[in-house]
């Protein structure tokens, strides 16, 4: 499974890669700079991966007061904006 996060630079997306490193169990995290996307490669235990990232990306959108970010599942586009 991967999935592409949407980020406005270079920074959100280090910090993003940063967070997903040390609180998620993926395969892969990579930085697409001319897309502006951060790419997670989820091949371990994908189901468990998929619901720790949506939820770190609720959480890493709050905390920092940004929009809400288009991401893709496996081709599949949402918005997803910071948990209330």
């Amino acid at each position: 499974m991967v999935v592409r996060v949407s980020v406005v630079d270079a920074d959100a997306a280090a910090g993003l890669v940063q967070r997903l490193l040390r609180e998620v169990d993926v395969e892969d995290v990579n930085f697409d700079q001319g897309r502006l996307q951060v790419q997670i490669d989820l091949e371990r235990n994908p189901d468990e991966a998929i619901v720790k990232v949506l939820n770190l990306l609720e959480d890493w959108l709050g905390v920092g007061g940004r929009e809400p970010t288009n991401v893709e599942i496996d081709d599949h586009r949402y918005v997803l904006g910071a948990a209330s």
